[in-house]
């Protein structure tokens, strides 16, 4: 069933001008998915690598990304002395493994092309 939805978005692409995916990468929350594109540069191929390697980029920073804050602040006051001591920490961690399906490329009439990915 999914095959025919997919087959009849792709058939309702070809009569549009630019594909619906360029402005929706997810498919209204059907998929997690990016877009990468990168302009010409006389290699087809080399051109399409690094549109691949800027939506893999792109959605990886959308997946599996945590990040923690911490902070402590301890006030002490002994007789007269007062003192205080701040503490803030951060920390980011990121996992990028992950499978991807490359679902279409195009390219506009600029030549600049355009590669829409999706996570398994």
């Amino acid at each position: 069933m999914r095959n025919y939805a997919l087959l009849g978005l792709l058939l309702t692409q070809l009569n549009a001008q630019e594909p619906l995916w360029l402005t929706d990468p997810s498919m209204h929350g059907k998929y997690v998915g990016a877009i990468g594109c990168a302009a010409d540069i006389g290699n087809v191929a080399t051109q399409e690598k690094i549109a691949l390697l800027r939506a893999k980029g792109s959605i990886s920073q959308e997946i599996e990304t945590d990040v923690e804050d911490k902070s402590h602040h301890e006030s002490t006051l002994d007789n007269d002395d007062f003192e205080e001591d701040f503490d803030f920490t951060s920390e980011q961690k990121s996992s990028t493994t992950f499978d991807i399906k490359k679902m279409a490329t195009y390219i506009n009439k600029d030549k600049l092309l355009c590669v829409w990915i999706i996570k398994k």
